[in-house]
């Protein structure tokens, strides 16, 4: 079920969809089980997501050079960061779906950090 928020005679839900509706589509006087007839509001995110501060699943070790995202990110909305520095894709590290491949494995004790659409 979609996430809710009731507001007096008015429904907001957020809907993730895999298809890209009209966003702020409106249906009016619509029967919402205990809240009686009230103007629905579907608001959409548009066709991708955001993703802030995902960690990257893969063993920093200063061998490995191969990470993994929760999803593959849009063309060019990829921001990586190794210790708080922003890396250069085709320098730094290459992407193919959802597998990240640094030129140089990370260092023991450092931390990755993605920012990214899907």
């Amino acid at each position: 079920m979609p996430d809710t928020i009731s507001l007096p005679s008015r429904l907001i839900y957020l809907e993730d969809l895999a298809t890209t509706p009209t966003p702020g589509t409106q249906d009016t006087n619509v029967p919402v089980a205990g809240y009686g007839p009230a103007t629905l509001t579907r608001i959409y995110f548009g066709s991708t997501f955001p993703v802030i501060n995902e960690t990257p699943s893969g063993v920093i070790d200063t061998n490995n050079v191969t990470f993994t995202l929760a999803y593959s990110p849009v063309s060019n909305t990829l921001a990586l960061y190794y210790n708080g520095v922003r890396q250069h894709s085709g320098v730094d590290y290459t992407l193919a779906g959802n597998t990240i491949t640094f030129s140089s494995p990370p260092v023991t004790g450092s931390w990755l950090v993605a920012d990214y659409q899907h």
